[in-house]
């Protein structure tokens, strides 16, 4: 009987996900988080959250300066979740982690196939208000606080290089359009991204691809990147990709290239 209970559930919950974006499970609680996959998704409460199996791990946070910090975290596993509808594993190989104050981070097909990737509701001890993700060996920009929604997508900056540019050049080229910018104090010259886009003939992607002098690679929106600025001078971690709206685990610094579809931008 339990076993055709288990099956009976599997089944409501992908007829739910199939339904092109309402809810998976009827409830009236609060929705905490939410995995989409084009036009669906597949919503979970707190108490939905917490009715899945249940997994407690440890693991070292890892913050852009080196400190570390022990931790222990109790959740579900992002793969168990995605389970509940198996598009997720078939189709899309990447991801997008989205909090409620807008910090987003791209998640790898690489971390994707790799790591444990924990929604975690309760850490240290605590119960969370809201989930985090929690990846062992990777950074703590990746423990996205206050998680609201994961997208799901697929990778497409796998593209050849068609055409190459200097940052150096084309910061030469639009200097006269350069801002006056005020980075933590300091003032700075920054350009703002959307010219850059225009003086190279971008076309509009989905994602952009931004590497950095430490190692970091750091996928986001295209809409998101041209809204920002590029400082080029003022401050040591120039070229610095940055905003006045950016959070500031978004921000990029030291950044080495900059991809867009098959355009890439060398610093």
């Amino acid at each position: 009987m339990k076993k055709i209970f288990v099956l009976l559930l599997a089944a409501c919950l992908s007829l739910a996900f199939f339904g092109c974006g309402e809810k998976a499970i009827e409830d009236t609680g609060e929705i905490a988080l939410s995995l989409t996959a084009g036009d669906r998704a597949l919503t979970f409460t707190a108490a939905q959250l917490r009715n899945q199996t249940i997994t407690e791990l440890d693991a070292v946070s890892i913050n852009s300066r080196g400190d570390e910090k022990e931790i222990h975290a109790k959740g579900v596993l992002l793969n168990d979740l995605r389970k509940l509808a198996v598009v997720f594993q078939e189709r899309y190989d990447s991801a997008i982690a989205n909090a409620a104050d807008g910090y987003s981070i791209a998640i790898s097909s690489e971390i994707l196939r790799n790591r444990e990737i924990l929604v975690a509701f309760e850490y240290n001890g605590e119960p969370l208000e809201k989930p985090r993700l929690v990846i062992p060996n990777e950074r703590a920009m990746y423990w996205v606080k206050n998680l609201t929604s994961i997208e799901f997508m697929r990778s497409e900056l796998d593209k050849d290089i068609a055409q190459e540019y200097s940052l150096e050049d084309l910061v030469h080229q639009l200097k006269d359009d350069a801002k006056e910018y005020q980075y933590e104090g300091t003032d700075c010259k920054a350009l703002p991204i959307d010219l850059i886009l225009a003086a190279i003939g971008a076309e509009k992607t989905e994602f952009v691809e931004i590497k950095a002098a430490d190692g970091l690679v750091k996928t986001e929106r295209y809409s998101t990147f041209a809204a920002q600025m590029l400082v080029f001078d003022g401050t040591p971690e120039v070229p610095l990709f940055t905003g006045p709206d950016l959070p500031e685990g978004m921000r990029v610094k030291n950044v080495t290239s900059i991809q867009i579809g098959d355009i890439l931008i060398k610093a």
